[in-house]
């Protein structure tokens, strides 16, 4: 298994019932990791080529017109995903995860990707808790 194949798997493993309120607490939390890093309009732009990618797999995320900013995306997946079934919802939030962080590891790499996203989903800062510090 590759560090893509379990990035993603620890993204869907985190399977909540209300998969609206699940989407919230993984995604929000990688947006403010991620657009100090590459703005809001590069944010926004990976989350909507994310659905675009994940569409084929699963046709609830079709949006017409697209949303233009991350907050945008975030209410119309919100939405979409608290009006399906769950299994269904659950499916398309781990197709979205995992174009999302195919493409996140192609622009920034695997070790950086494995830090942002564990950085997270813990709530950290991302900067490396295991460097000492001196005073």
């Amino acid at each position: 298994m590759d560090k893509d194949d379990e990035f993603r798997r620890q993204a869907s493993m985190e399977a909540d019932p209300d998969c609206a309120a699940a989407f919230t607490r993984r995604w929000r939390p990688l947006r403010a990791h991620l657009s100090p890093l590459i703005g809001e309009n590069g944010f926004a732009a990976l989350i909507g080529r994310a659905v675009r990618l994940a569409m084929p797999h699963v046709d609830c995320l079709g949006f017409e017109p697209a949303p233009k900013t991350s907050e945008h995306w975030f209410a119309a997946l919100e939405q979409r995903l608290s009006t399906i079934d769950p299994a269904a919802a659950q499916a398309a939030d781990t197709a979205l995860m995992d174009a999302f962080t195919r493409q996140l590891t192609g622009l920034i790499g695997a070790a950086l990707t494995e830090r942002l996203l564990a950085a997270a989903a813990e709530g950290g800062d991302g900067q490396d808790k295991h460097r000492s510090t001196s005073k």
